[in-house]
């Protein structure tokens, strides 16, 4: 294969600069999208193949702009379809993985947001006719249907991927859409695909019109135009059923898709629209190697964080208005196709509701350079990469190591030497940028809670307890607008970035809490906090019981999303849940944005690999695996021992509690010393049954009040004896100078257990629980 690279000078589209043409003076242009699947930069041939035949694709670099340094927004399909149709980053709307064919409820439910807005919407309230024409890939309810979001015409599937003869998806499950029904089409999918994409233009050729093409090629099943389908009734499932090599395949299916472009090309013109009709073609992402695909000599491909998972093939075309044989070098990404046609279209479009994060290319097109920028690519959240001119900085994330790779890519494209050692400076920056950008800006929101908050609500439902202090700057997000990157920050985390606490208590009652509703018990620690600050009210746990909400409160996601609807135990009959491992956590989020990260105390989310907390996310773990300890001193489960130091077996002696106090003082301690921002889930088991507070707190309890039932005053005991603990740890945050600098998370995972006599409050019932909010003070 040809060398074929662009050295990524600066002074790109400009050596190829024309007149600039007065565009789209008197007719509205068309647009045309065209988008393959897993097609490698170097699967063209105009970009090196010597293998595959794509003059039609060819012809268009020629007649048009090639792109040497294109870029999909994502290194997989969801997420830059995602990019493309919103021109944001798929992080804002949650979208980061492949959305799979979902097999059960907990999968249905995620999709493109109802409230992002495509540019099939914005052009169809323009006046234009908007079709898509093939692969969607967002989501699988009726909600999540592409006619939902703009699009007049939906003909195509939903998957990520289906049978190109029977079109059903690796389930066997007809996949094939016209409109709102299922309608099985006979036809090889990319002849289909074209065939219908040129009776659309036929038919809307009078009027403006904005197609989405987005071929199924050449993504698996590995089918060529006379291949046999592969996924049948009998057969359901499957990637091939030839003889012939991946290679072989692949070029064929490559070389179909590429008589399909020459095909709508064709129609373009025969029907006199190609001079006022935009044409753009690229790929979804990088391709998959052992399918036959090739990244051109790039490092990485499908999935991984290098060039060849997302630069890709990226041509634009518009003869009379892209000057032709022009080659330009300038950074672009997928996302810029929705303000560029936009701009071209002449509309303005208000987006301040919904910000673009894309630039229009127009000035390209016009001989001009783009503004200089930083761009981003994200794989979930746990390995990102940061662009700046020439400079890449790659922030690899392998089961929670993180490695930092920084690459010149104007004199090694391949991404092969590292030079981070050589430019801690620049380093050092990038990885800033990085952190600014995984970092939601939350003082807004923190300014609305306090304002809508401020009263105390009566209509208790749970404790939520938070201190922190707030500078004119960004702080760094919690829960789900954290795990989600639902909100990416315009602004950035000062030098002063918070601390965090969250401190997670077991099936603590609502009542449970002088400040509360208590009468017969005192907790001065966490009232001393509460009383500092706002209080919210109205605010529920994700679920009655232990590992669903530790699900939730760790990704931000309902849990049966990520595989745990119920308790996951050790016991294998009585085990409701298994962590989703591809799930993303808080302290992955994190960590990422260069905080150290710990969990001390229960975890209760599994006890096996992949499940293990410094797999999921934490620097250091110190705690309890199980569900429940039987024993408070021995700290054992049903006879098994589940207490480790990361990843040792230990056997502490102590109670519980006040092992998990004094490791956490100890983990605040040190990270103060050593100035690092840090995340601490401090989870305790109190006061989960068995109700066994240290003798010496039962007795104060009984000398107080002697009147109390036994099993009363052993609760109140725990409780009491919780109490101290917190507070201890909160001292500690004071003596070593954080606690102006420490946002803390007081919650229980649930409500109280009834049998332990517990008081859940006015509601009277064991899940409801309640949430409050106090800050220490609030800088607008």
């Amino acid at each position: 294969m040809k060398n074929h690279s662009r050295h990524f000078v600066a002074a790109t589209c400009a050596l190829a600069a024309f007149s600039p043409v007065e565009m789209m003076a008197q007719k509205q242009p068309n647009f045309v999208i065209i988008v393959a699947d897993d097609m490698g930069y170097g699967d063209v041939g105009i970009y090196g193949n010597e293998y595959i035949r794509t003059p039609n694709i060819d012809q268009m670099a020629r007649k048009g702009m090639m792109f040497t340094d294109f870029h999909s927004n994502g290194s997989v399909s969801s997420p830059t379809r995602c990019g493309l149709l919103t021109g944001r980053y798929q992080q804002r709307a949650g979208l980061e993985r492949v959305l799979l064919v979902p097999r059960n409820d907990k999968d249905k439910e995620v999709g493109l947001p109802s409230e992002e807005i495509t540019f099939a919407k914005v052009m169809g309230d323009n006046g234009y006719r908007t079709a898509l024409i093939g692969k969607w890939h967002l989501g699988y309810l009726q909600k999540h249907h592409p006619m939902n979001f703009g699009f007049q015409k939906f003909v195509g599937f939903k998957s990520g991927n289906v049978d190109y003869q029977s079109h059903r998806n690796r389930y066997g499950d007809m996949d094939w859409w016209d409109g709102l029904e299922v309608k099985d089409m006979p036809g090889y999918t990319t002849t289909l695909l074209t065939t219908l994409s040129e009776d659309y233009i036929k038919e809307n050729k009078d009027k403006p019109f904005c197609l989405y093409i987005a071929h199924a090629a050449p993504h698996s099943p590995m089918q060529g135009p006379h291949e046999k389908a592969i996924r049948t009734e009998a057969t359901p499932e499957g990637d091939k059923n030839s003889d012939r090599s991946n290679k072989e395949i692949y070029k064929d299916m490559v070389e179909e898709l590429d008589w399909s472009v020459g095909r709508i090309l064709e129609t373009l013109k025969k029907y006199k629209l190609d001079e006022n009709t935009f044409v753009v073609f690229f790929s979804d992402n990088g391709p998959v190697i052992n399918n036959g695909g090739s990244a051109g000599g790039y490092k990485g491909a499908k999935g991984s964080p290098w060039e060849g998972a997302h630069r890709v093939p990226g041509i634009c075309y518009m003869p009379g208005t892209i000057k032709e044989g022009t080659t330009c070098e300038q950074t672009v990404m997928s996302f810029d196709l929705f303000p560029t046609m936009l701009d071209m279209a002449d509309i303005h479009y208000n987006d301040s509701k919904k910000k673009l994060d894309g630039t229009s290319l127009v000035p390209l097109f016009k001989g001009e350079n783009l503004a200089p920028r930083l761009l981003f690519w994200g794989n979930g959240n746990k390995t990102i990469s940061v662009r700046d001119g020439k400079w890449k900085l790659v922030r690899y994330n392998q089961k929670g190591d993180i490695t930092l790779h920084l690459f010149d890519l104007n004199n090694d494209p391949y991404e092969k030497n590292n030079l981070s050692k050589q430019e801690p400076e620049l380093v050092e920056r990038l990885d800033k940028e990085i952190t600014h950008w995984l970092s939601p800006s939350i003082r807004k929101f923190l300014i609305s809670l306090l304002e809508k908050y401020s009263a105390r609500i009566k209509n208790n439902t749970l404790t939520y307890i938070v201190t922190m202090k707030i500078e004119k700057t960004a702080l760094l997000a919690l829960g789900a607008a954290m795990t989600s990157g639902a909100a990416l920050a315009s602004n950035t985390v000062d030098k002063s970035t918070p601390n965090v606490l969250l401190i997670l208590v077991d099936d603590l009652g609502l009542g449970d809490l002088s400040c509360q509703y208590a009468k017969d018990l005192s907790t001065p620690n966490i009232d001393r906090i509460f009383e500092t600050g706002v209080r919210l009210d109205n605010f529920y746990a994700n679920s009655s019981v232990s590992s669903p909400s530790r699900a939730a409160l760790l990704t931000g996601r309902f849990p049966a999303m990520v595989g745990v609807p119920g308790v996951i135990r050790p016991s294998v009959d009585q085990n409701w849940g298994y962590f989703d491992p591809s799930a993303v956590t808080m302290p992955e989020v994190l960590k990422n944005g260069g905080y150290r990260t710990a969990l001390i105390g229960k975890w209760h989310l599994g006890w096996e690999s992949p499940n293990l907390p410094n797999e999921r996310g934490f620097d250091h773990f110190h705690g309890f695996l199980a569900d429940m300890m039987d024993d408070y001193y021995t700290h054992r489960r049903q006879g098994g021992n589940y207490m480790y130091l990361n990843d040792k077996e230990i056997d502490p002696k102590g109670h519980a509690t006040e092992l998990f106090t004094s490791w956490s003082v100890d983990y605040i301690k040190k990270e103060a010393k050593e100035k690092n921002p840090f995340f601490l889930y401090l989870a305790y088991n109190a006061p989960h049954s068995p109700l066994q507070p240290p003798v010496e707190w039962v007795n104060k309890v009984q000398e107080r009040d002697k009147s109390l039932p036994v099993k009363r005053a052993r609760l109140i005991a725990l409780i009491e004896h919780l109490d101290y603990n917190i507070g201890k740890v909160i001292q500690s945050l004071e003596e070593s100078g954080q606690l102006n600098n420490t946002l803390v998370i007081f919650a229980s995972d649930n409500g109280g257990d009834r049998g332990s006599m517990a008081n859940n409050g006015p509601t009277g019932v064991p899940k409801a629980i309640c949430l409050r909010v106090v800050f220490m003070s609030l800088a607008h």
